[in-house]
């Protein structure tokens, strides 16, 4: 009998005793990776993001590890776009898992940002508008507020400070006093109106300081040159000529023809180059349709649309309006002063009387342009006309607008001598948002 067979068996208990013996040995080894619980973090804002200079706002964060408070975490804080600090620049969470910070913004307004870390849970920026405080000092006035024209608008340019040194509105107390009011008056909180020409002196009271500015009338023409319709020549041809002579313009556009890419006009790299050199771009509607043709709902459409599109794109002088075919009814006419402040909807020509309108007209939907096109002015003796034109316009506070359309190849030698006389009075030459500005008193 084999040996195998003569060894006695193992009990029945012994055996199921060492069987649980190996298992629970078994029990004390590795039993796979430990998973690290999932840190997930969130910032509280204690209050507002948007803060004085010099001021200071409140955060708190809260972090969870598998959705439970996570104590004794790490957190970190430290500023990325402005000037400011922080009473702490780390701290850990406390029993409830929570992180407070009190985070000092600078004294500069502006945007300012913050990072927060948070340990194996990674960061995040939070971000705050920092604004100028109340008015300190009264930083600059101008020497003098020039009002070129009757009606002309002008606001007097003070310059208030807070304690930072930052920009900021002026005081509520502050009040204006005007020595004549015949010669210039207050419309409205700080908008000057031109009266009769001369020189009076605005008086400026408040809590932050006092000042006595000058303020002088006088009526002096302006000089426009506009092209309308915006076609691609005015860009090839006409922009370095201009440019050579030291003066700026504007293009009156079609919007659509501008987004649409029509053939033959300008495309918006073109447009904008005129743009920063100076021009100003005004609306000659959407699609140039006759205005008096179209439904009320399109000619409002027409008008919105194309002013819209200027200011989207960030060109100056949207505030004018060139009417297409200079074709319009009373009904358009008040329809286009709800969206302009000004217009010019009729042509001159050489023969027709001199005396164009003021500047600044009573109804600034009625601003009217020599026509360039009907007229020529080829002639030696139509330039002299010309020069005589825009003399008187400059002496006796007119306004003097010449348009153009295209300028083609073999124009361009009418054009240059044109301009060229245009360039004798350069320093009375104006844009559209140069003109709007004297028009309403707002910034150009």
């Amino acid at each position: 009998m084999p040996a195998s067979l003569c060894q006695p068996r193992l009990p029945l208990a012994l055996a199921s005793l060492l069987v649980l013996t190996l298992l629970t040995a078994c029990s004390d080894g590795p039993t796979g990776p430990d998973i690290e619980p999932e840190l997930t973090f969130q910032v509280e804002l204690l209050g507002s993001m948007d803060v004085e200079a010099g001021g200071q706002i409140s955060l708190r964060v809260v972090v969870h590890a598998d959705g439970l408070p996570a104590p004794d975490t790490g957190v970190e804080w430290d500023v990325v776009e402005g000037d400011g600090s922080l009473e702490a620049e780390a701290a850990r969470t406390d029993g409830t898992g929570q992180a407070e910070a009190l985070w000092q913004v600078g004294t500069v307004a502006g945007p300012a940002a913050l990072r927060v870390r948070v340990d194996g849970a990674g960061e995040e920026i939070v971000e705050a508008t920092v604004h100028p405080g109340p008015a300190h000092v009264v930083a600059s006035v101008p020497d003098t507020i020039y009002l070129q024209a009757r009606r002309a608008r002008g606001r007097p340019g003070v310059v208030f400070h807070d304690q930072y040194g930052n920009d900021t509105k002026a005081p509520a107390d502050i009040a204006w006093q005007i020595q004549d009011p015949s010669i210039a008056g207050f419309v409205g909180e700080d908008l000057l109106a031109a009266g009769a020409e001369g020189t009076t002196v605005v008086q400026m009271n408040s809590s932050v300081g006092d000042a006595s500015i000058p303020v002088r009338v006088t009526y002096e023409g302006v000089i426009t040159v506009t092209f309308d319709d915006g076609f691609r020549s005015v860009h090839e041809r006409a922009f370095p000529i201009l440019e050579g002579l030291g003066l700026e313009a504007n293009v009156a556009i079609v919007t659509q023809a501008v987004e649409e890419s029509w053939p033959d006009f300008l495309d918006l790299d073109q447009l904008t180059e005129l743009h920063d050199a100076g021009w100003a771009v005004a609306s000659h509607s959407v699609s140039h349709a006759r205005l008096d043709t179209i439904p009320m709902d399109d000619l409002h459409r027409e008008l919105a649309e194309s002013r819209a599109w200027i200011e989207e794109r960030g060109f100056r002088g949207s505030g004018a309006f060139i009417v297409p075919f200079h074709q319009w009814s009373e009904s358009v006419r008040e329809a286009v002063a709800e969206h302009y402040t000004l217009a010019r909807g009729r042509s001159l020509w050489k023969g027709s009387p001199e005396t164009k309108a003021e500047w600044i007209p009573h109804d600034r939907m009625d601003l009217a342009a020599l026509d360039v096109d009907s007229d020529g002015l080829e002639s030696e003796e139509d330039l002299a006309w010309l020069r005589q034109a825009l003399e008187r316009a400059v002496n006796q506070g007119l306004y003097f607008e010449i348009f153009f359309h295209r300028v083609e190849e073999e124009q361009v030698e009418v054009f240059t001598r044109i301009v060229e006389v245009v360039a004798e009075f350069r320093e009375h030459v104006r844009t559209f948002d140069e003109l709007l500005a004297q028009a309403t008193g707002s910034p150009p």
